[in-house]
């Protein structure tokens, strides 16, 4: 739902930041990019560190469920970082495995 935008409780560290302006207090990582997992030179290297969020999930969807509306996030959803970034599902979890 559109509150759960939570740092620590339901977004986490996941990966790097590439900000033209991150906090002077980040470690510099480099990591391998999501998806492409085999492949030489897939990297990416920024700062680590939990994103700061500014407000809540953008974009929702409102339904309603169990006799109120709410809004849920989708794939075109999305939550504002404090240093200029966007945060977006990759995916909806709920694709069919072969």
């Amino acid at each position: 739902m559109e509150d759960d935008c939570i740092v620590d409780d339901n977004i986490s560290y996941f990966g790097v930041c590439t900000c033209e302006t991150p906090p002077c207090d980040t470690e510099t990582v480099t990591l391998q990019k999501y998806g492409d997992a085999g492949k030489d030179g897939a990297t990416i290297t920024g700062c680590k560190r939990c994103p700061e969020i500014i407000g809540k999930w953008r974009d929702c969807m409102e339904r309603n469920i169990y006799g109120g509306n709410v809004k849920t996030v989708t794939t075109d959803s999305y939550l504002v970082c404090k240093y200029g970034g966007l945060i977006q599902p990759v995916s909806s979890g709920q694709e069919e495995e072969e």
